[in-house]
C-alpha cells in the first residue's frame, strides 16, 4: 500500500483545521478560488514554488474567475503560502513548501485532512493512512482505474474505507466505494462516505442506496461544529475520550465567554452525565448548580455572649456543626 499525498505533521494539525474551518464555511468561494490557482498554477512547472497572475483567470468554458481575498489571506495567516501581494489587477505569492503547494490546488484534499486529523487525535484506530494507493493487482487479474482510497484506518484488524467528497454524494461515489470494500476487505470491513451535503438529513437516492449496500455516512456536521463553535479546552476533553461526542455539542448552546466561563471554574467537576443535562435555557447559575449542586441558603445571625466564654462558645459551637447529619 502506498500513499498519494504525504501526511501532514502533527505540529501542523492545527493550522490545517483552522483552514479547513474556512473553507468549508465559504464552500462556494472556495470552488472559485481552487479553479483560479489551479489554471494558475498549471502555467509553471511542478516544482514551481512562486506564481503570479492577473486577478482574473479564463476557465476552459470561456467563463473568468477570480480569487476570494478572505481565502489568500487565511492561507497565508496559517502558513501555506507566503509574500502574498493582491491588487484589483494581480496577485502573486510563493507557496511556503511543495506539501503546502500539494494541498492549495487540491480542492479535494482538505476533507480528506479533516477526517484524518480528527481520526488520528482519537487514537481509537490502530493505524490511520492518508491517500492509500492499492495495487488490485495484488488482490485480482482485473484492471480497474482508480485505485486511492482517500482514507483508511484500521479498527481492531478490521479495515475501514473512508470515501471523501466536498460535494453531494452521488451513486457513482458509493458504487466506488462497495466494490473497494468488497474486493479488499470482503465482508470483514466497513465503508464510511464523508460526503459535504445533507444526503442522510433528506434520505436522498444515493443515501438510500449506501444504506442498503451496508455503507455509513460519517458525523461530519457534528465534527465541523465542535472545532468551530466549542472552545479549545472543552475539546480537548472530547479528543481525549473524556466526553462523548453527542455530550460536547451540548456546550453550542453558550457563547464562547461562558464556554471558557464552565472550563475555569468547573473543569474538575465536567462528566458525561453532567454535560448532557445542560439546557439552552440555562444561566450561570443554573450551571454552577448543575456541576456543584445547589448552594445551602444561609443567614447571618449576631447575639452577645460574655467575653470571657467566647472560646468555650466556639467549640461548641463546631461540635454542633460536626454533629449536623450530611446531606
Amino acid at each position: 500500500m502506498g500513499h498519494s499525498h504525504k501526511e501532514p505533521l502533527e505540529e501542523r494539525y492545527e493550522d490545517i483545521l483552522n483552514m479547513c474551518d474556512m473553507l468549508f464555511t465559504n464552500i462556494n468561494n472556495w470552488k472559485t478560488t481552487s479553479n483560479f490557482i489551479q489554471i494558475v498554477a498549471a502555467r509553471f512547472s511542478s516544482q514551481e514554488m512562486r506564481i503570479k497572475s492577473r486577478t482574473q483567470a479564463l476557465q476552459k468554458n470561456g467563463k473568468k474567475v477570480t480569487p476570494d481575498k478572505k481565502i489568500l489571506y487565511a492561507f497565508q495567516k496559517f502558513g501555506f503560502i507566503r509574500d502574498l501581494k493582491m491588487t484589483q489587477e494581480n496577485v502573486s505569492f510563493c507557496f511556503s513548501s511543495l506539501m503546502d503547494k500539494q494541498y492549495v490546488i487540491n480542492y479535494g484534499i482538505w476533507l480528506e485532512l479533516f477526517v484524518y486529523i480528527h481520526a488520528k487525535r482519537s487514537e481509537a484506530f490502530d493505524d490511520v493512512w492518508l491517500g492509500a494507493l492499492i495495487d488490485w493487482n495484488a488482490y485480482d487479474a482485473s484492471r480497474m482505474a482508480g485505485n486511492e482510497i482517500d482514507v483508511v484506518i484500521s479498527d481492531q484488524s478490521m479495515p475501514v474505507f473512508i470515501s471523501c467528497k466536498l460535494r453531494s454524494a452521488d451513486t457513482a461515489a458509493v458504487n466506488e466505494l462497495m466494490i473497494e470494500k468488497k474486493r479488499i476487505g470482503g465482508w470483514f470491513s466497513k465503508g464510511i462516505l464523508v460526503a459535504f451535503g445533507r444526503d442522510k438529513q433528506e434520505k436522498t437516492a444515493t443515501y438510500l442506496r449506501a444504506k442498503e449496500f451496508g455503507i455509513e455516512k460519517s458525523a461530519i456536521y457534528e465534527n465541523l461544529m465542535i472545532s468551530e463553535k466549542i472552545c479549545k479546552p472543552l475539546q480537548e476533553l472530547y479528543y481525549e475520550g473524556k466526553l462523548s461526542r453527542k455530550a460536547v455539542i451540548r456546550f453550542n448552546y453558550f457563547a464562547g465567554d461562558t464556554q471558557e466561563w464552565i472550563y475555569e471554574n468547573f473543569k474538575d467537576d465536567i462528566t458525561e452525565d453532567k454535560v448532557k443535562a445542560l439546557k439552552k435555557s440555562m444561566g450561570r447559575e443554573d450551571i454552577r448548580e448543575l456541576f456543584q449542586g445547589k448552594k445551602k441558603e444561609t443567614k447571618k445571625i449576631s447575639f452577645d455572649i460574655p467575653a470571657d466564654r467566647v472560646d468555650e462558645f466556639r467549640r461548641m459551637y463546631e461540635q454542633w456543626l460536626e454533629s449536623l447529619p450530611e446531606d
